[in-house]
């Protein structure tokens, strides 16, 4: 089970607008990913805007990069989001399937 500490940094990386165009954009593109350039493009940030938003998401596990040659590549991490599903699925209703005390 993930801790409430991921659970709170991969949220806190999604609690900007900005970022949630990002993490849409990439979800669209995913599993490749794209380069800075293309996605700067696609959500219409600056370079050192986007640079930001990204080291954030990277802090939440959101997003990984990787270098393809002279590109870096940014996909989406699912991996941690899978996680964070799991965990709070598993707690989702879990107090009314406790046995009852007397």
């Amino acid at each position: 089970m993930i801790d409430s500490n991921t659970i709170a940094a991969a949220f806190s990386a999604l609690a900007h607008p900005s970022r949630v165009d990002i993490f849409k954009c990439l979800l669209a593109h995913y599993p490749k990913g794209l380069n800075a350039g293309h996605l700067s493009a696609e959500v219409q940030l600056a370079p050192s805007t986007l640079s930001h938003h990204l080291r954030e998401m990277e802090k939440g596990r959101l997003v990984q990069r990787c270098v393809a040659g002279q590109s870096t590549i940014t996909s989406l991490d699912l991996s941690n989001l899978t996680e964070i599903t799991s965990t709070l699925m598993q707690l989702c209703c879990s107090a009314e399937q406790a046995p009852e005390r007397e």
